[in-house]
């Protein structure tokens, strides 16, 4: 970069039914911007992934009032997360990117504190949830899916992260996996890149309800669980290797009966409840393999993580300010 051009801070939020939360947290940002870090460049990039209610419409009028600071992204439907994710670290014009919560859920005083690790050399800045004020079931869903997580990979922190800093470097990387079904997390520490962790707290959501529904969660630990380690594997190999030590043990024990003249069990229900319980287990193992399967088939498929409908650039993403 030219010594005459400033710096460019991308601040990526994604969309999903977000309308009454848009404006503020823009302002939030901006403040702290103006306040703290205005030798940079800021640009706030908003990915709409497929919001059902004004969102778009309010991103519109937003990108409208502040050109120079405001980019919006729409995406033709609701790609997810990761899809929406993706799409803002290939369009962020920022040598740095903050990756925010549009629900006013993350702080943007926290963007500042990220900023100064960054120019001390830091490629990844994680904001971890050292407390969180969001919900009994989403801090107990969050503690035990990530506490999962921590046994393959211990750098993870306990209460997972969703609001983090990427290096240029970093998010390209992240942008040449393969996959649409991963555990960002996970792929974001493996890259071993020098790697800061400042603690934050999740607040309570202001407006609206969450987007993050049983099933997405149910998903999210399913892709946490087969992409961040071996276990359900290793799992149906020791219940396998377990079953079959338990058939030698019935087997010399029916031997042992009838070498004393007795038959040890009578009727159909010990066979039922041994079928039953084998023939579950084996269904669920084909339901794991079936899963890594699809997982290969999906990749093979090399379907887009998502589809652009249209694009608003801020003058920050068409070109540097110079000092």
């Amino acid at each position: 970069m030219d010594i005459d051009k400033k710096p460019t801070i991308s601040v990526l939020m994604p969309v999903f039914n977000n309308q009454d939360s848009l404006r503020e947290s823009f302002i939030q940002v901006y403040d702290e911007y103006r306040n703290n870090f205005p030798h940079y460049v800021l640009e706030v990039l908003y990915i709409n992934d497929g919001s059902r209610d004004n969102s778009w419409d309010i991103l519109q009028e937003l990108q409208l009032e502040y050109p120079e600071y405001i980019s919006t992204v729409n995406l033709t439907r609701n790609f997810g997360q990761l899809g929406a994710l993706l799409a803002g670290f290939k369009l962020a014009a920022g040598d740095s990117i903050v990756i925010m919560s549009a629900d006013l859920q993350d702080s943007a005083t926290t963007i500042t504190e990220m900023v100064q690790l960054r120019e001390k050399g830091n490629e990844v800045v994680i904001a971890y949830r050292q407390d969180r004020q969001d919900g009994v079931v989403a801090s107990v869903f969050s503690k035990v899916a990530y506490g999962m997580a921590r046994k393959a990979n211990p750098q993870i922190p306990k209460g997972g992260f969703d609001y983090y800093l990427l290096s240029r470097k970093a998010a390209d990387i992240i942008c040449s996996f393969q996959g649409q079904h991963r555990f960002l997390q996970g792929d974001i520490l493996w890259l071993g890149l020098p790697t800061a962790f400042i603690p934050c707290t999740r607040r309570k959501r202001k407006h609206g309800k969450s987007g993050w529904t049983f099933s997405k969660k149910l998903k999210a630990f399913i892709d946490l669980a087969l992409d961040s380690s071996s276990f359900p594997l290793r799992m149906m190999s020791s219940f396998g290797a377990i079953a079959s030590l338990g058939g030698v043990f019935y087997a010399v024990l029916i031997f042992l009966q009838w070498l004393l003249g007795s038959t040890p069990y009578y009727g159909w229900s010990p066979i039922m409840i041994t079928i039953l319980i084998i023939g579950g287990a084996l269904m669920m193992m084909l339901g794991v393999i079936g899963e890594y399967i699809w997982r290969i088939y999906d990749i093979l498929q090399q379907r887009p993580p998502f589809i652009i409908e249209s694009i608003n650039e801020s003058s920050a993403s068409s070109k540097d300010a110079e000092i």
